[in-house]
């Protein structure tokens, strides 16, 4: 195994620009990103994406804007893959242009964070394997903690079943636990995956999240289950349609939506 042949690099730069009528000007921003991915081996590779943001709006200066480091681990013929990301933001990305999200705008301050996210997946067979997970989110100072800025810790487990019910069929159950600031709530997953040729796929399911963001109507809600349905399907070679139909559900509302889409793979 030649490491040092294994290693690949990549560098971007995006430039944004925003109308902002309050503001009476046009923010522009650039972000550049670096990446690169090192396969140390056929069992363990580690990626990196680093990025930086630069924007005209007096005041700002280049500085970083969030970094991303993983680790992956894959023994097949032991029925063993592991996955860990670690995320770091280190200063509030605050009045800088969409960067082709809803969500910076409409929140105006996204708060410098850690977060970890891993998981462990144990194969028992060809039909069963199991996810243990974790999910990790740390504001870097304690007093940001505010709407749209949390911090969690997540532990979970996910039993899978293939070909359950039908083949080509997926059973995924999830049990997690969801600790918070407010709150220490245990919940549930489920979804059932049909392949019902190399064009169609369809999901059905169900999840829990203790913080939803919408980003058409600018809230965030609390404690919301969601209810979806969604298929895709190829129409012709790398074109697929993407659709999906959700029903959500907190304490004081419920919410539908609609999302289709065309997705081109080049």
């Amino acid at each position: 195994w030649d490491a040092c042949r294994s290693f690949s690099m990549r560098g971007d730069w995006v430039r944004a620009s925003d109308e902002r009528e309050e503001y009476g000007t046009t923010l522009t921003d650039n972000v550049y990103f670096l990446s690169g991915k090192w396969w140390a081996s056929r069992a363990f590779s580690l990626y990196g994406r680093f990025s930086w943001i630069d924007s005209n709006y007096k005041g700002a200066t280049l500085g970083p804007r969030r970094h991303l480091v993983r680790a992956a681990f894959k023994f097949p013929e032991k029925g063993f893959y592991a996955n860990f990301t670690a995320v770091a933001q280190y200063r509030t990305l605050h009045d800088f242009s969409t960067e082709f999200s809803d969500f910076l705008y409409t929140l105006q301050a996204f708060k410098p964070y850690y977060q970890f996210s891993g998981y462990v997946t144990k194969e028992f067979g060809d039909h069963f394997w199991v996810d243990f997970g974790l999910d990790v989110r740390e504001l870097r100072y304690d007093s940001d903690e505010s709407v749209n800025n949390h911090e969690f810790t997540r532990p979970y487990v996910t039993l899978n079943f293939a070909d359950v019910f039908t083949e080509g069929g997926t059973l995924e159950l999830t049990w997690e636990n969801w600790d918070t600031d407010d709150h220490d709530m245990f919940s549930w997953g489920a979804a059932y995956i049909q392949k019902f040729s190399d064009r169609l796929k369809g999901t059905i399911g169900s999840y829990f999240e203790t913080y939803d963001y919408d980003n058409i109507s600018g809230d965030e809600r609390e404690n919301v289950r969601t209810y979806y349905l969604k298929a895709r399907y190829m129409l012709c070679q790398n074109v697929w349609f993407r659709g999906k139909l959700d029903y959500s559900v907190d304490e004081y509302d419920s919410f539908t939506r609609l999302e289709t889409g065309i997705q081109v793979v080049f």
